[in-house]
């Protein structure tokens, strides 16, 4: 994406969601802060132990 196409998302938070074959495979969350965008963190909480798990993302 160009800066001007990130310019012109109105949302503050945006979710990008990599499903080749329907199926998601990966996910990035981005959130706009004043300059910029930024990545933030994806995962689950595991229920046995309540370890933080990520989620895979786009490399």
């Amino acid at each position: 994406m160009t800066k001007i196409d990130r310019q012109k998302i109105p949302e503050r938070y945006a979710l990008v969601v990599f499903a080749p074959h329907g199926e998601p495979y990966s996910y990035r969350v981005f959130q706009r802060t004043l300059l910029r965008w930024r990545e933030l963190p994806v995962g689950r909480r595991s229920t046995e132990s309540d370890r933080w798990i990520p989620l895979p993302r786009l490399s």
